[in-house]
C-alpha cells in the first residue's frame, strides 16, 4: 500500500524499512486516507528542502504495530493544536487533515502521536 501510495509523490523519496512484512487489520481506504494526509503534511514541511525523503518503519510490541513516517522538515512551531479540528497554520489549510487521522486511527482502536525531531 506505501508503494502504491509513494507513486503520488513523484518528487519525494519515501524510503520503507520493514523487517517484516507488516499486516494490519483496517479499512484500507481509511488507512490510506491517514497516510496520504501524513505524506501530504510531510511534503509541505519540507517545501524548503532539495532532497524530499520521507522514511516509513515499524516495530512490533506484543499485538501492537507501531509505524513511524518521519519527514526531514521544517517541523511543526505548535504541537499543542496539531489535532484541534479546523486550527491550521496554512494559508490554503482546512485544519481537518490530522484531526481526521486521529478519528480514524481511534476508530481502529489504535493512536496517533507527533513530535519535532532535532536530527
Amino acid at each position: 500500500m506505501i508503494e502504491n501510495l509513494a507513486t503520488l509523490y513523484p518528487g519525494c523519496n519515501i524510503h520503507c524499512a520493514f523487517h517484516n512484512e507488516l499486516l494490519v487489520e483496517a479499512d484500507k481506504s481509511q488507512l490510506e486516507q491517514v497516510l496520504i494526509n501524513l505524506f501530504k503534511n510531510s511534503l509541505e514541511a519540507m517545501s524548503d528542502v532539495d532532497e524530499k525523503v520521507i522514511e516509513v518503519s515499524s516495530k512490533e510490541e506484543g499485538n501492537w504495530q507501531h509505524i513511524s513516517i518521519r519527514a526531514f522538515g521544517s517541523g511543526i512551531a505548535n504541537l499543542d493544536n496539531v489535532f484541534v479540528p479546523f486550527y491550521t497554520t496554512k494559508p490554503q489549510g482546512s485544519g481537518i487533515g490530522l484531526a481526521l487521522c486521529r478519528q480514524i486511527l481511534f476508530n481502529h482502536n489504535g493512536s496517533i502521536k507527533i513530535d519535532n525531531h532535532s536530527s
